[in-house]
Formats: structure tokens, C-alpha cells, sequence
């Protein structure tokens, strides 16, 4: 092979090595451009995923537009509730004076008909607003529904409250869950409101015309309520300390006559 063939072959292998390095390159570059867009790709994914999570828990927010809301503790088994949508429900209506029944009602419950329990001429009604009294207009066992809220009759009774004339509640607005006692001791059917998931529990406790606040731990037990706030804890005044301190809970709240409890 002589010189000028020589050169000719090596320029060919330089052409090639050229050729292929280019390739190479432009594969790598490829191979970089499919992994950038893949990237993008996830990322757009779960930026996607994450608008559509604060989508649904806007949603869920809209689904409950009772929620937050104020419960007003009046005193003996007296209590108000304002809803977020401006529903007011007031409980077995006695305790305080004119200014705490100042809200017109949309729905008044009672528990029984006890004179401590019963007011309901203090509470002025809107005018769609409705009374639900035990054992009336609702016995237990019976759930009604009104303005987004569902109310169950519960048991409830004692030797001084006959079962035929007496309930508890449970009321329902959405996922939230309260429960008020009514005038009760403990009694075996409590063991089924633990099914209900209680959020806040309102349990009486005086000790006389009820069960004592021994016994009431009891059904904070049994009921396995997120919080149970003592209500009716005197047997003849509004309001006792001294027994709502008394009562040995971890998740008691204590809310004073006159003072709020907010619902969310």
C-alpha cells in the first residue's frame, strides 16, 4: 500500500470516529431531553394531585356550612347553639335571664317535662322555628330531621324520671356528633351511643335528681365521648364547681354559666 492510500484510509477511519462520537453525542442528548421531560412530567402529576386534595378538602369544608359553631352554657341543663349559618337551637330551656334567650330560635329541644326543663315561653321562635318536646313530639327511639340538623330520642331515666317520658339526644349536624344526656343515671343502653362517635358530651351529674359525678364517670366510659362537659350539677341551684371539678375525667371541659364553648 503505498503513502497516498495510506493517508486515504486514515482520513476514512477519522470520517467514522467523527460519525460515531456524533451519534453518541446526540443520543446523550436525547437520552437527557426524554429524562427532562419525564421529570416535568411527574412533577406537573403531583402538582395536579395536590390542587385536587385542597379541591376536596374545600368541598368537604362546603358540605358542613353548620360548622363552626358557639355553644352558649346557661346553666342547669340550659344551653344555646349558633350555628355558622346562623341556626340557633336552644336545649331544654330554664336557666339565666331575658338576655340569653335574646337569639330567635330555629328549633327548640326538650328533654322532659320537668318545670327545670320546659320554659319555652322564654325562647322566641323565627317564624318557621319549631318546639320538639319528649315525650310529645318525639319518643325514644325516633329521629327527625330539621334545618341540617338530625335529632335521635336516646334512653334515658331514672327512679325519679320514667323512661315513657324522658330522652336524651343525639344530635347530628354532618360528621359532628353532640350528645345531651336529659335527666338520667346511667343505664345500659348507653353502651350503644359509643357507635355514634360523641364528639362533645353534656352529661347531668347533681347527685340528687340524677346520677352523682361518680357514677357519671362512668358513662363517660361507656360513651367514649372526645369531651363531656358537666351540666346540671346542683339539685336545686343552676350551677355547682365543686362537682364539676369533682368529676374525675381526663377529657372533661368545664364551661361556666354565661360562658361559650366553640363547636368545630
Amino acid at each position: 500500500m503505498n503513502r497516498r492510500m495510506i493517508s486515504l484510509f486514515l482520513i476514512v477511519v477519522m470520517l467514522l470516529l467523527v460519525s460515531c462520537n456524533s451519534t453518541t453525542n446526540n443520543n446523550a442528548a436525547a437520552v437527557e431531553n426524554e429524562m427532562n421531560n419525564t421529570k416535568n412530567e411527574v412533577l406537573e402529576s403531583e402538582e395536579k394531585e395536590t390542587e385536587e386534595v385542597e379541591e376536596v378538602i374545600e368541598k368537604e369544608n362546603l358540605d358542613n356550612p353548620k360548622l363552626p359553631a358557639t355553644l352558649t352554657y346557661i346553666g342547669r341543663a340550659t344551653m344555646r347553639i349558633e350555628f355558622a349559618d346562623d341556626t340557633v337551637l336552644y336545649i331544654d330551656p330554664y336557666a339565666g335571664t331575658d338576655s340569653d334567650y335574646e337569639e330567635p330560635a330555629d328549633l327548640v329541644l326538650v328533654t322532659h317535662q320537668h318545670g327545670d326543663h320546659n320554659q319555652v315561653q322564654k325562647v322566641t321562635l323565627k317564624e318557621e322555628g319549631q318546639v320538639i318536646m319528649c315525650p310529645t313530639d318525639i319518643v325514644e327511639g325516633d329521629t327527625i330531621e330539621m334545618n341540617g340538623i338530625e335529632i335521635t330520642a336516646v334512653a334515658a331515666y331514672n327512679k325519679n324520671h320514667a323512661r315513657a317520658k324522658c330522652c336524651g339526644f343525639i344530635i347530628q349536624v354532618g360528621e359532628m356528633v353532640l350528645y345531651h344526656s336529659g335527666d338520667t343515671s346511667y343505664i345500659p343502653e348507653m353502651e350503644a351511643l359509643a357507635d355514634y362517635n360523641i364528639d362533645f358530651a353534656f352529661v347531668t351529674m347533681d347527685g340528687v335528681w340524677n346520677m352523682g359525678h361518680v357514677e357519671a364517670k362512668l358513662v363517660a366510659e361507656t360513651i367514649n365521648a372526645e369531651l363531656i362537659m358537666p351540666i346540671h350539677t346542683d339539685g336545686d341551684t343552676e350551677w355547682n364547681l365543686s362537682i364539676a371539678e369533682a368529676f374525675d375525667v381526663e377529657n372533661k371541659v368545664i364551661v361556666l354559666p354565661g360562658e361559650t364553648l366553640e363547636i368545630k
